[in-house]
């Protein structure tokens, strides 16, 4: 399966200055504002404080706009129900043993870790995104690449 594609500023391919122009462009053009990250109506209180919690925390990242609002709030809603199987799994072992109660969990842990991915929540993916900020950082500074483009 192919990895989804990431943004231009943490991105580690070696692209071209139209391609990287043109990418800029299309991503200033599609990310939108997040001036307005607000929690879905269905949200129970606790799940609000969580989505609420989520937001100022990956606010720092610069990658939450007003449009994933929806996906967070499915993500908080679906972590919220996942805690609460496990809570009910921790109180009575013999609910381990129930299929319908297993394959609800399956399908919730499911869910919550590819909207985990999608949020750069797994230390794998700020690790890769980290990662891949500092060698742009990098590229960006480094003063022989700046005096050979001087050059050319």
């Amino acid at each position: 399966m192919a990895r989804p594609n990431m943004a231009l500023s943490v991105t580690s391919k070696n692209l071209t200055k139209a391609e990287k122009a043109e990418r800029q462009a299309q991503e200033t053009r599609l990310k939108g504002a997040s001036d307005d990250i607000r929690p879905s109506h269905y949200l129970s209180e606790k799940q609000v404080e969580l989505f609420n919690d989520l937001v100022s925390e990956l606010e720092a990242s610069g990658i939450l706009t007003n449009v994933d609002s929806e996906n967070l709030s499915q993500y908080v809603f679906a972590l919220d129900q996942l805690q609460t199987l496990n809570d009910m799994i921790n109180r009575n072992p013999q609910n381990m043993f129930d299929k319908q109660m297993l394959a609800a969990r399956s399908q919730l842990v499911k869910e919550c870790a590819k909207h985990s991915t999608d949020f750069n929540l797994t230390p794998q993916a700020r690790a890769k995104m980290g990662s891949n900020t500092i060698k742009a950082q990098q590229k960006k500074e480094d003063p022989l690449l700046n005096a050979l483009k001087i050059v050319k």
